[in-house]
């Protein structure tokens, strides 16, 4: 099993009035790392301060941020991720 960022956090990320782009800036995280970790190119570690601090800023709690993924799931979501990047 592996970890991604929860739908919540995903959501919240998407539905907030502000860019993806300035929230990762209002965080002190790169806006390109916040895109990797998103699109699962970059593994996601619990308690990864990056995301606290996004968190933070989206008004989440901690427990709201990860979800496991099956292996063969993941493999799906990467290669999709990666078909997108393709485009």
């Amino acid at each position: 099993m592996r970890t991604r960022l929860s739908r919540k956090f995903l959501a919240a990320l998407k539905l907030n009035p502000m860019p993806a782009y300035r929230i990762a800036q209002a965080a002190g995280v790169d806006p390109s790392m916040l895109s990797k970790l998103v699109n699962g190119i970059c593994p996601v570690r619990i308690g990864d301060e990056r995301i606290n601090r996004i968190a933070d800023l989206l008004g989440l709690n901690r427990e709201d941020l990860y979800e496991a993924v099956e292996d063969d799931k993941v493999e799906s979501l990467e290669l999709t991720s990666l078909r997108k990047l393709g485009d």
